[in-house]
C-alpha cells in the first residue's frame, strides 16, 4: 500500500518534467463547428492522434493569436486524460510585427515626404505657366506696329522661342517628377496594404497539449476556445405581396470573419450570447411604474437609429476578445436569454475581412393591414402590417429592407424588445386612401369675456378610400393639454373619438369601404386672461426641411 502511494507521488511530481522535455509532436487538425457571437467566436477543433503509452506532447499548429488563453479547453476519447493545455508564444510572429511596425512607420513617412514634394513642384510649375501664359499674352508684335526692322524682329523672335522652349522644357521635366512621385506614392500605399493584409493572417500560433494515455491507441483530440476577430449581425428582408397575404420575414446575417484563419465547410451556429458575461449571482432592482418612464418607440418601426460607440468604448464592453477592424459598433439592447440559431447549410467563412451573407430562418406570418394616418402632420397614407406571434420568431435589432408588390420601397429598423403583443411594421405610403385637413373658418371663434380670452378651433378631416377593397384605418389627431390652472381648454366635438388625457391624443378606428368617404370634427376652445399670450399651435404649414441647390443670375 505504501509502495503504491509513493508510486502516485513520484508520478504527479515528475511527469510535468517528463512532459516538458518530451519533443512536441504537431498534428493536423481541422475546424469542426464555430459558435459565432455578436462580437467574437466559439471554436471546435479536432483531430486524430495515434498516442503510446504514457505521456504525449501534441502540439496544434497554424492557429490564430486572437485565442482568449483562458477558454481553451481540451478533451480525449478513449483512456485518455488531458494533463495540460498551453498556447505558445511565437517569437518568430512577434518580430516579424516588430519588422512590420518598422515598415510602416519608413512608408507612412516616405507618403507623407511625396506628398509634400508633389504640392511644392505643383507650385513650380504653376508658376512656369503663368510666365508662359504672359509671354503668350505679349507675342503680338510686328514691324508696322513696333517700327522694328526685319533683324530686329528676328532676334526678338528668337528670344521669345527659346524662352518658351526653355519654360516648356521646365514644365516637361516637373510633370515627370510629379508623375514619378504619384507613382512611387502609390507604390508605397500598395506596400502598405499588402502588409495589413499580411498582419491579418496569423497563422502560426500553436497549442500545445499535454497527454496521458493508458496504453498505446488511436484518440480523437478535441479542442474548443474563444477568439477575438469576428462577429455577426443580423439583416432582415420583409416581403409582402399585396394586403391579402401573410408576411414573410427572411432572417438572414452578415458573417464576418477576421481571426487569420479560414473557415471551410464548417457548421455554424449564431448566438446571441456574451462568451465573457460576468458569472457573478444577479440582483433584482425595485420595479416602479410612473409616467415618467414612456418610451418614444413602443412597438414601431421609425426613423430609429442605433447610438454609435467608439472603438474603445466596444473593446472595453467585449474585454479581452478582440473586436472587428473596419466596422462601425452601435449599442443595441439585446434579450436576457441568449438565443441561438443552428444554420442549417455548412458554409466556408474566409479571413478575408468581408461580410458574408447566410440564411437563417424564414418566417411566415399572419397579419393585419392597417392604414395609419396622422393629417396634421402628413397628408398621406402609411400602409401598416401587424403581426402577431412574432414574440417565437427570436427576432434581434438590426435593420430590414421592406418589399410590397415585389418592389423595393425603402428601409426601416425593427426594434422586437419595444414591441408590445403586436409588432407594427411600416410599408410605406399608399396614395390610395386620401386625407384631407382643414380649419373651419368663423367669424364668431374670437371672443373677449370679461378679464379673459376664449378662442375656438374647429377642424373638418376627411377620409376617402380609392382602393377595390374595404381598408382598415387607424387616424390619429389632437387637442391641447393646458399645464396652467389659469389655461382652459374645452372640448366641443370629437367625434367619437378615443381620447388620452395625458397627452391630448385622438384616435379612431374605422372601415371605409371602397369609393366611399367619411368625415370627422375636432372642435375646442380655450380660454386664458387677456393679459397674456397663448400660442395656440393652428396647423402644420411646413411639412420638413429639405436642402436645395441655389442658383444665381450672371
Amino acid at each position: 500500500m505504501r509502495s503504491s502511494l509513493l508510486a502516485i507521488v513520484w508520478v504527479c511530481l515528475y511527469m510535468p518534467l517528463f512532459a516538458s522535455e518530451q519533443e512536441p509532436r504537431e498534428i493536423t487538425s481541422t475546424i469542426r463547428d464555430v459558435t459565432v457571437f455578436l462580437t467574437g467566436a466559439e471554436i471546435k477543433r479536432s483531430a486524430n492522434a495515434d498516442l503510446q503509452t504514457g505521456i504525449n506532447v501534441l502540439l496544434f499548429t497554424h492557429l490564430s493569436s486572437n485565442i482568449d488563453v483562458e477558454s481553451i479547453q481540451a478533451t480525449a476519447s478513449g483512456s485518455v486524460k488531458v494533463m495540460a493545455v498551453d498556447k505558445l508564444v511565437d517569437h518568430n510572429y512577434i518580430e516579424e510585427k516588430i519588422k512590420d511596425e518598422v515598415r510602416l512607420k519608413k512608408l507612412n513617412d516616405s507618403i507623407a515626404y511625396l506628398t509634400k514634394e508633389i504640392k511644392r513642384l505643383g507650385y513650380e510649375k504653376e508658376t512656369y505657366e503663368s510666365e508662359k501664359s504672359m509671354l503668350r499674352h505679349y507675342d503680338r508684335i510686328g514691324t508696322g506696329e513696333t517700327g522694328l526692322t526685319v533683324l530686329e524682329l528676328q532676334k526678338l523672335l528668337e528670344a521669345y522661342r527659346n524662352s518658351l522652349l526653355s519654360i516648356n522644357k521646365k514644365i516637361y521635366t516637373l510633370d515627370l517628377k510629379i508623375s514619378e512621385h504619384v507613382q512611387l506614392q502609390a507604390k508605397y500605399k500598395a506596400a502598405i496594404a499588402n502588409l495589413k493584409v499580411a498582419g491579418k493572417k496569423i497563422t502560426d500560433h500553436q497549442i500545445k497539449v499535454t497527454l496521458h494515455a493508458a496504453a498505446a491507441a488511436s484518440s480523437n483530440i478535441r479542442l474548443k476556445y474563444l477568439v477575438g476577430g469576428a462577429g455577426w449581425g443580423p439583416k432582415y428582408n420583409i416581403q409582402v405581396a399585396d394586403v391579402r397575404s401573410e408576411i414573410e420575414i427572411e432572417y438572414k446575417a452578415h458573417v464576418v470573419n477576421q481571426t487569420g484563419i479560414n473557415w471551410d465547410n464548417v457548421k455554424l451556429t449564431l448566438s446571441s450570447a456574451l462568451p465573457l458575461e460576468s458569472q457573478e449571482k444577479p440582483a433584482l432592482q425595485p420595479w416602479t411604474l410612473n409616467y415618467r418612464n414612456r418610451t418614444t418607440y413602443e412597438g414601431r418601426l421609425d426613423n430609429y437609429r442605433p447610438k454609435t460607440v467608439s472603438k474603445e468604448v466596444a473593446q472595453r464592453q467585449h474585454g479581452s476578445l478582440k473586436i472587428l477592424e473596419g466596422v462601425e459598433y452601435a449599442e443595441i439592447d439585446i434579450p436576457s436569454i441568449g438565443m441561438e440559431f443552428d444554420i442549417k447549410d455548412k458554409y466556408s467563412i474566409p479571413a478575408d475581412s468581408k461580410p458574408y451573407l447566410i440564411d437563417v430562418e424564414t418566417y411566415r406570418l399572419p397579419a393585419t393591414y392597417v392604414y395609419y394616418a396622422i393629417p396634421k402632420v402628413d397628408q398621406d397614407a402609411f400602409l401598416l402590417a401587424q403581426i402577431t406571434g412574432w414574440e417565437k420568431l427570436n427576432l434581434l435589432e438590426g435593420k430590414t429592407n421592406i418589399y410590397f408588390k415585389g418592389t423595393y420601397i425603402g428601409h426601416s429598423y425593427i426594434r422586437p424588445q419595444y414591441a408590445n403583443d403586436t409588432l407594427d411594421i411600416s410599408l410605406g405610403r399608399d396614395n390610395k386612401v386620401i386625407f384631407n385637413r382643414v380649419k373651419v373658418e368663423d367669424k364668431h371663434s374670437k371672443k373677449v369675456i370679461g378679464l379673459h380670452k376664449k378662442e375656438t378651433f374647429t377642424y373638418k378631416i376627411t377620409a376617402r378610400n380609392t382602393n377595390k377593397n374595404k381598408v382598415l384605418i387607424t387616424l390619429i389627431d389632437q387637442v391641447p393639454v393646458s399645464q396652467e390652472n389659469d389655461i382652459e381648454v374645452d372640448l366641443v366635438e370629437l367625434s367619437e373619438a378615443r381620447r388620452d388625457t395625458l397627452s391630448g391624443q385622438l384616435k379612431w378606428r374605422f372601415e371605409l369601404k371602397p369609393g366611399k368617404a367619411k368625415e370627422f370634427t375636432v372642435s375646442f376652445s380655450v380660454k386664458y386672461p387677456k393679459n397674456k399670450q397663448v400660442h395656440i399651435r393652428r396647423s402644420r404649414r411646413i411639412k420638413g426641411k429639405i436642402s436645395t441647390p441655389r442658383f444665381y443670375a450672371p
